[in-house]
């Protein structure tokens, strides 16, 4: 079995504990093994230091976790299907890094104006009421969003909004020289009306390798 990693440039060099499978357009490093990685602490973080290793060596579009091909002829035919497309995503974040940011008191993590969705079932009014609400609360959300990366507005290649806890997260896509000036514009004290950001990573580019997590 060939617990797939990363999408790579097909001229990549192996990482450590990993090999190569290299295609027309892209290559793909994967392990070996006889079963699936089972989803434990260990194997999540052997998986994504691999992906650090990868990361470090150059541009990766990293796999979901748990991601398997049963031999070399599943991998090749995906690889043929899936590598022009590829491709292009990989191209698109060469050159960039991830960056999480944390902004607890944003408009999504409040009451949406009092109404819950057990009042909104009980009546038709309530149920607009509640629709209006969540939609005026998704408007404040985007315009806090925005108010936060109007200083950086120009470094952000691309943004995507991570759903569930801990609370309001925004991944952003920024040039690796452009890290820590994103980072330190957006910890600023009084940097945006809720108050500063708090700023993880750089991490290689998970939250925009949507091409690729679902495979296998």
């Amino acid at each position: 079995m060939m617990v797939l990693h990363a999408v790579v440039p097909r001229d990549a060099s192996p990482v450590a504990g990993l090999d190569l499978f290299p295609g027309t357009a892209v290559g793909v490093l994967y392990e070996t093994r006889d079963q699936r990685p089972a989803p434990t602490t260990g194997e999540v973080l052997a998986f994504g230091h691999r992906i650090h290793l990868a990361a470090g060596a150059g541009p990766v579009l990293p796999v979901r976790f748990g991601t398997v091909a049963a031999d070399a002829d599943e991998l090749g035919r995906l690889v043929r299907d899936s590598g022009p497309r590829w491709a292009d995503r990989l191209q698109r974040v060469a050159g960039h890094r991830e960056l999480i940011v944390h902004r607890p008191g944003t408009p999504e993590s409040s009451a949406t104006c009092g109404v819950s969705p057990l009042a909104a079932a009980g009546t038709a009014a309530a149920g607009a009421d509640y629709l209006r609400a969540r939609v005026s609360s998704a408007r404040a959300a985007a315009a806090a969003w925005e108010e936060l990366l109007a200083p950086v507005r120009d470094r952000v290649a691309e943004q995507r909004v991570l759903p569930g806890p801990p609370g309001p997260r925004l991944a952003l896509l920024v040039r690796a020289h452009d890290v820590e000036p994103v980072r330190a514009a957006l910890e600023r004290p009084g940097s945006g009306a809720g108050g500063a950001a708090q700023v993880t990573g750089p991490w290689p580019p998970y939250s925009f390798s949507e091409e690729v997590l679902d495979v296998g």
